[in-house]
């Protein structure tokens, strides 16, 4: 960690729950003298190691651990979207309704084959979603491009002399 100014983020980014205003404030409190990563790529890395840390608690099976490591990673995620102005309900809305929408691509492909979710695989169930999460991406990217083009005028035939057109 590096000391560093403190960085200027709106206090609208602080969600209602006190839970994150309080770890907002703290964190604050703490960048404000200095105790702060210098770059966000430095919080992920911290985020990466409390994931390790968790994972190590959960294949102990030691609640006390991953509870106490869940809010570690917690508390550096909530700590990245306040240095990036990103505010965890709008991340995590976003995640929600990309979810729900692959979920309902993946129910709807299941019922049309005629396959009971139970009876897949996980790893079945992971091309598919993987599958499925392509498609969107391509229909989505594919629907941003049409968006932006803008009515022009038809493309003129070429003259059919071989010489060149005016």
């Amino acid at each position: 960690m590096n000391p560093r100014p403190p960085p200027a983020r709106p206090d609208d980014l602080v969600p209602e729950s006190r839970i994150w205003q309080d770890a907002r404030a703290v964190q604050s409190a703490a960048s404000a003298r200095g105790f702060d990563w210098e770059h966000l790529n430095d919080i992920l890395d911290k985020l990466v190691e409390e994931a390790c840390e968790l994972r190590e608690a959960q294949s102990k099976g030691d609640r006390g651990a991953i509870v106490d490591e869940l809010g570690d990673v917690l508390f550096v995620v909530s700590h990245y979207a306040w240095r990036a102005g990103i505010t965890l309900e709008d991340a995590l809305a976003h995640a929600l309704a990309k979810f729900q929408l692959r979920f309902e691509h993946l129910c709807s492909e299941l019922e049309r084959e005629g396959i009971e979710m139970r009876s897949e695989s996980v790893e079945s169930l992971e091309r598919r979603w993987q599958g499925i999460k392509s498609r969107i991406a391509r229909d989505e990217t594919g629907a941003r491009v049409a968006a932006t083009v803008s009515p022009r005028e038809p493309m003129r035939a070429p003259p059919s002399s071989g010489s060149p057109g005016r």
